[in-house]
């Protein structure tokens, strides 16, 4: 995984990405007209997949084909 540097290059408005911050941490953020929602400082964001693992009868996760 490659993480997007957010001075070059920025997600798609209002679209939720994976977010990396100067505090260490890692969530889930989105950039609404041109900022963060977030007080964090913004280091690196990643798109989120777009499917999400599908659960199985016995409860255990099965992987998406």
């Amino acid at each position: 995984m490659i993480w997007k540097d957010p001075t070059v290059e920025l997600p798609k408005e209002n679209t939720d990405v994976l977010v990396y911050t100067d505090e260490d941490n890692m969530k889930v953020a989105r950039l609404c007209k041109g900022k963060w929602n977030t007080y964090q400082q913004i280091i690196g964001w990643y798109p989120l997949p777009k499917d999400k693992p599908t659960i199985t009868k016995k409860g255990k996760r099965k992987k998406n084909e």
